[in-house]
């Protein structure tokens, strides 16, 4: 959903007021730092996993 959104909020910015399209950008910013945020994290996550075993244990707990 978030891929097709960009194209989504291209074609409503004739139909919505400007005001509101700003306000859906910043939203659509922090939604996709948010994910290179997470990105960032499992990467060092599975970095820690591999060389430490104590990590992958626990992260094998039910």
């Amino acid at each position: 959903m978030l891929k097709t959104l960009p194209d989504a909020m291209c074609d409503a910015k004739t139909r919505l007021p400007a005001m509101l399209m700003e306000g859906l950008n910043e939203q659509l910013r922090r939604v996709q730092q948010l994910q290179a945020d997470i990105g960032l994290i499992e990467r060092r996550l599975s970095q820690q996993m591999r060389e430490m075993p104590a990590c992958k244990a626990v992260a094998e707990i039910p």
